[in-house]
């Protein structure tokens, strides 16, 4: 039986805190004189509701779907050049990740893999089974090398990075190396597939785009699952400008399971799961006790049993309030190309 996640195992203190200096750095760096426009809830196109300001950062909050989101938000050419030379992307590629990387493939990768196989066989056709599995935003592609490891479906990876996109072609997968917006269905395998993006959504500068451009590449058999944070988890919504997981100019969209299933059929995606699987909503709140002001929580941190706290997140989980959400979308099938 394996270990229970827990948030120092793949974000250790040290490194985390060092990760959030730099970025309050950058935040400043990049986008301090940056031109910058208002734009609406990824999910209903609603102005939304200022909440606050971090690093800069003005959040909104859409009062008809509860999505959080950065508006005024810097032009696309300030985040291009933030992720492409900003310290601390670099520092999360060049150190953070290789000191968990290990880590992350045990707790993380390997049973992504495995649920990722689980859903494939629950929402796919037997009579024409998965032919290949592209991972977007695969990085190094360790999640890609697990996924090969338990299942007979081949792995393609989308990686704009040239570092990351090398270490995935020597681990011996096939990579095509660029954005996703600017990829064809020509670039691509014939055949049903399973397209994949693990906590990329919340980083995208524009997700009705980013998810209109994913779901041109799909054909009505494909599936895509996609990993993200959502904004009305407990831990995010208890510590809110104060939560790590807020953490511009990374995270700059927090949907939930209503704002992403309400923008999903609107761009012609069907969604037939979308669930809050977190493990470390209650473990995050622990870490951060010092920052909570509600009584109850206080009391329930200090006083419930490991058991409690487990059966608290459990709860979470099945009633989709954890902060760790998964979307499992098929192409409508009236939808074509």
């Amino acid at each position: 039986m394996s270990e229970p996640l827990n948030e120092r195992d793949i974000r250790p203190t040290d490194l985390l805190a060092r990760y959030l200096e730099l970025a309050e750095r950058d935040a400043v760096t990049f986008f301090a004189d940056a031109p910058r426009h208002k734009c609406l809830c990824p999910a209903c196109d609603h102005p939304g509701d200022h909440e606050f300001t971090k690093l800069g950062f003005d959040y909104r909050q859409c009062p008809t779907c509860h999505t959080l989101w950065v508006s005024p938000r810097p032009d696309f050419a300030a985040f291009a050049a933030f992720y492409s030379q900003s310290e601390s992307s670099k520092y999360w590629a060049e150190v953070f990740t290789p000191a968990v990387a290990e880590a992350r493939r045990i707790k993380l990768w390997r049973p992504k893999a495995a649920r990722i196989a689980e859903l494939a066989a629950k929402w796919g056709d037997s009579a024409k089974p998965f032919r290949t599995l592209v991972d977007i935003g695969g990085g190094t592609g360790v999640f890609a090398e697990e996924f090969t490891v338990i299942s007979q479906v081949k792995a393609l990876v989308i990686e704009p990075s040239p570092e990351a996109a090398r270490a995935a072609r020597e681990r011996g997968l096939e990579v095509i190396e660029g954005f996703l917006e600017n990829i064809t269905l020509e670039q691509l395998p014939s055949g049903p597939t399973i397209f994949t993006s693990f906590e990329l959504f919340e980083h995208v500068y524009a997700p009705r785009d980013w998810l209109s451009a994913v779901t041109n590449l799909m054909r009505p058999e494909d599936l895509l699952v996609l990993t993200t944070l959502s904004g009305t988890g407990l831990d995010i919504r208890v510590l809110w400008d104060k939560s790590v997981a807020v953490n511009p100019p990374h995270h700059i969209n927090f949907l939930n399971p209503n704002s992403i299933s309400r923008l999903a059929e609107s761009i012609g995606l069907q969604p037939l799961e979308v669930i809050t699987p977190g493990q470390l909503d209650f473990d995050i709140l622990r870490n951060n006790k010092e920052l909570i002001e509600d009584r109850f929580l206080r009391l329930l941190l200090d006083s419930a049993s490991v058991e409690e706290l487990s059966a608290w997140q459990d709860l979470l989980a099945s009633s989709r309030r954890s902060s760790h959400m998964w979307a499992v979308l098929k192409r409508q099938a009236t939808k074509s190309h």
